[in-house]
């Protein structure tokens, strides 16, 4: 029994460093080579533990699948988290300037001034010029990992949820007040 406790917990230690290294070095693109590594780390620092054990083979399959679940479950509730926020925008009509030929507007945080977003498309510039309410309602989806924003993207401006677009951007103006919010101290 205690070499099972220790198995899980060294398996459990392995996929906790796995999942920083992934989120500190920002290794996502790795992820296909470093969560069969991460398996064989596991399987490694066990080792004294599965050959102390009774029956090996089931040894090797209690890490493998304690990685295997321990890895979904953290991942599944840490990373990727997205949440649906919305904010009233001003926004304004920069004409054509970029390659496309699209209509570049811009989107402005109505309570976090100097915050903004750009969206290349004649078609969300068409449509806000129709509105007639001043600022409009904008939905935001916000992804976040282990708590740290990630980025995010309009998904609804004004009632206009899907349409073509270049390209986008974000940024601010200056250092103001973020509308996300100050990020944990553990963030990169």
């Amino acid at each position: 029994m205690r070499a099972i406790v220790a198995m899980l917990g060294k398996t459990a230690f392995v996929v906790v460093v796995l999942v920083l290294a992934v989120f500190y070095l920002r290794l996502g693109w790795f992820l296909v080579l470093i969560w069969p590594l991460g398996a064989l780390v596991a399987l490694a620092v066990s080792w004294r533990d599965i050959r102390a054990s009774t029956s090996r083979v089931l040894a090797v399959a209690l890490v493998l699948v304690a990685y295997t679940v321990i890895l979904i479950g953290l991942w599944q509730t840490g990373m990727n988290r997205k949440s649906l926020r919305e904010f009233d925008m001003t926004w304004q009509d920069k004409g054509n300037r970029n390659a496309s030929g699209e209509a570049e507007v811009v989107l402005e945080f109505d309570r976090f001034p100097g915050n903004y977003v750009g969206i290349y498309s004649n078609q969300v510039r068409d449509y806000l010029n129709q509105l007639t309410a001043r600022p409009v309602r904008v939905m935001v989806e916000a992804t976040d990992d282990l708590g740290c924003m990630r980025g995010f993207h309009a998904v609804d401006v004004g009632g206009l949820r899907a349409w073509r677009s270049a390209d986008g951007y974000t940024g601010a103006t200056g250092n103001p007040e973020s509308p996300w919010g100050k990020d944990p101290w553990w963030c990169p």
